[in-house]
């Protein structure tokens, strides 16, 4: 209700061009919060900010053309009232409208108020009839105009908006003297609360007061005039002042006093002489200022024409300067471009010499690791060849049993060498690809025992490891293996006499993997240097090995992002320790004992090389595994056909003869119609390629080298 109430009395105030009034009423239709909805509130707002903007520019025909374009759009007889009325006040307020136009108006405003009946809708009826009585005002209906301003009253008074109602009556006393009504104007304006109205209109206002009554011949006209002349001291309008002399010489001649009219009238012929001169004075100052404007053009174009043969000859004088100017700085820039490459050619050649430095010592480097490389995978593989030799002529079984046993030691340092160049290889060039999962650290201290308890027993070490410690990460497994071995197989290295202890702390942040000797130390200045590739501590003795060990260490540390001490003195033994994160709590539960490998399983198992074919399947049925083997999927098939067994794993090497171990599983997933059959392939390569690939079709991807200890785990939780 009081949005629609703002809304009336921002149309009133566009009538009467009061556009500060309207104005406020505006701002305050703004800030109700009915506006800022969706709705009818919202789309009278936006008719009421553009009709405001059409009107107060003058353009009332652009007002209805875009009312025009609202009106099909109103979706209720409310919004299509409002709309009409909208278009009947902008022919009120224009002043360029004829008769047509204004009949144009009154149907429009017919039908609103038809839609939206004065007496249903009582402020909506005042506005259409003020807008009516306005109309009927322009086509000099007065009667028919103070008819409506009095109906419009009648609902103001019933509504008990004193507001309109004030605001009728001044319109109803204006009309009133125009018919020759004074009873009624006297009457009307003692009803009226002057205060609401701005000095204009109060002026006004009195004015028609002390007219009524000077017609009716009460001198209480005079106090009306005088009041009236006050407020026209407060208001510079010229016009409005000569209607006050004008109306002032007609209220002396009713009340009989003939010389003060005499003297009004002489004010205001006075006025109008004074608005003449003025009017005179102003076209004698346009001429004036036309003849001064043609005279300045005149001196312009005389000034211009000078101006033009003075720039004409100043144009020659600069394109000579400006000529002379390109050639120096022509020169200039060849000989800072000249300089400027020069100096770029010593600055590349600065950079070229120090990368040709570089490069010759990285190609040095490389060459001393090829030849130590070379060197020390010699020895392993020259004693792989003296003890076969010995063997195959050994009769005596005990004897056979050392050498076999001395086999495989070296096979295993082989192994491990190589399989440290090839991490190396992939750390150095980015290639690898982490594959985390969730696995017990002592599962790896187990690895640690079986691959380097027996060199440190006979090198007199005690190999310290944790009893009864589970610890549960969720890092890369080959990575923990090979960072593990490469940190105590360099602590037994460089520690003559003592022990290495490998140490597993859980921490809050995750859980803390150490490795301690007391060995020979290393000096504080070659701490941050043994973390380089083929670096070794410069010790009496200690020669042995490819120098590569730490800087794997460094390499996976960085890449999974695990935290990396040093603590070392020497002749006082290293510590060195990484944090590894801990797997999640759900995880937390899983053990290798609760996943114990099963008995009575069948494991089909694919690798083309014989002797480690028959080690494996030997290996797997010691642990109580039936095991079914082949060195191709083509020779297993039929041994599976005529064995009739239900197959539960297919554990195949990736890089066979004739075939690959991911085209051999598929193989034997299709023939046995079993798509989920479960499969591992046993792998050296450790690029990112193969592990997506294992990945999509469902296959677990082991690396070697793989303890036996890893393998029974791994398949203890692919049967459970």
């Amino acid at each position: 209700m009081r949005f629609l109430l703002e809304t009336e009395a921002w149309g009133m105030g566009m009538q009467v061009a009061d556009v500060a009034e309207a104005d406020r009423h505006l701002q305050v239709m703004q800030s109700d919060p009915l506006a800022q909805t969706p709705g009818l509130p919202r789309v009278i707002l936006l008719l009421s900010q553009a009709i405001r903007q059409m009107l107060l520019a003058g353009e009332a025909g652009k007002a209805v053309e875009a009312l025009n374009e609202v009106l099909p759009q109103t979706k209720s007889d409310t919004m299509r009232a409002l709309v009409l009325a909208a278009k009947a006040q902008s022919g009120v307020v224009s002043t360029v409208t004829g008769p047509s136009a204004r009949n144009a108006d009154r149907a429009s405003l017919a039908e609103a108020m038809n839609l939206l009946p004065p007496d249903t809708y009582p402020y909506f009826g005042i506005q259409g009839l003020m807008l009516r009585a306005q109309l009927n005002q322009m086509d000099q209906a007065f009667a028919a105009a103070l008819a409506d301003y009095q109906r419009a009253l009648a609902l103001a008074e019933q509504q008990q908006s004193a507001y309109w109602a004030n605001v009728l009556r001044s319109m109803i006393a204006i009309d009133a003297n125009l018919l020759g009504d004074y009873r009624l104007t006297v009457d009307t304006v003692q009803r009226m609360d002057l205060n609401q109205f701005s000095v204009a209109e109060q002026l006004a206002t009195h004015m028609a007061w002390a007219v009524a009554l000077a017609e009716l011949g009460d001198r209480s006209a005079l106090v009306h005039l005088q009041q009236a002349q006050k407020l026209g001291q407060q208001v510079d309008m010229v016009g409005q002042n000569f209607n006050l002399h004008t109306d002032a010489a007609r209220i002396y001649h009713a009340l009989g006093d003939d010389k003060q009219a005499y003297l009004s009238m002489r004010e205001t012929e006075k006025l109008r002489t004074e608005r003449q001169r003025a009017a005179n004075e102003k076209l004698r100052q346009d001429a004036q200022a036309r003849f001064d404007v043609q005279k300045k053009e005149q001196e312009n174009a005389l000034l211009k024409e000078e101006q033009k043969r003075l720039d004409e000859r100043r144009q020659l004088v600069t394109i000579g300067l400006v000529v002379a100017l390109v050639v120096a700085g022509v020169i200039l820039l060849l000989l800072a471009v000249q300089l400027r490459q020069k100096r770029q050619l010593a600055r590349l050649s600065q950079t070229l010499q120090a990368r040709n430095a570089e490069l010759d010592g990285l190609n040095q480097s490389r060459t001393l690791m090829i030849a130590a490389a070379c060197h020390d995978l010699r020895q392993p593989a020259h004693a792989l060849g003296m003890l076969a030799d010995l063997m195959a002529a050994e009769d005596d079984p005990a004897r056979r049993q050392q050498w076999l046993h001395n086999i495989r030691r070296s096979s295993a340092t082989l192994s491990d060498m190589l399989s440290m160049l090839m991490d190396l290889g992939q750390l150095e060039g980015g290639r690898y690809e982490p594959v985390l999962s969730s696995f017990d650290l002592a599962e790896v201290v187990e690895d640690v025992r079986l691959q380097y308890g027996e060199l440190a027993r006979r090198k007199g070490l005690r190999l310290e490891l944790p009893e009864g410690v589970s610890a549960r990460v969720h890092a890369d497994l080959h990575l923990t293996r090979r960072v593990l071995f490469n940190l105590v197989s360099n602590a037994i290295k460089y520690t003559p006499a003592g022990h290495v202890k490998v140490g597993i702390e859980p921490q809050a942040q995750g859980v803390e993997l150490s490795v301690e000797d007391s060995g020979v130390g290393i000096p504080p200045h070659q701490q941050e240097d043994i973390f380089r590739p083929y670096v070794r501590v410069d010790e009496a003795g200690q020669s042995s090995g490819l120098g590569i060990g730490l800087s794997i260490v460094r390499r996976a540390a960085d890449l999974l992002h695990w935290p990396l001490a040093l603590r070392s003195e020497p002749g006082q033994g290293t510590r060195i320790s990484l944090t590894l994160p801990a797997a999640a709590p759900s995880e937390q539960s899983a053990s290798a004992a609760q996943r114990a490998l099963p008995t009575g399983r069948t494991l089909a198992l694919i690798e083309d090389d014989e002797v480690s074919r028959g080690a494996m399947a030997a290996l797997l049925r010691s642990w109580g595994v039936k095991v079914i083997d082949a060195p191709s999927s083509a020779e297993l098939l039929p041994q599976l056909a005529g064995a009739g067994a239900e197959v539960d794993l297919v554990l195949s090497d990736l890089h066979l003869e004739d075939e690959s171990g991911l085209d051999n599983v598929a193989r034997v997933r299709g023939t046995l119609h079993k798509p989920e059959l479960k499969a591992m392939l046993v792998t050296g390569d450790l690029s990112s390629e193969v592990a997506q690939v294992a990945e999509q079709q469902r296959i677990t991807l082991v690396h070697k080298p793989l303890s036996p200890t890893r393998l029974r785990s791994l398949l203890a939780e692919a049967l459970t």
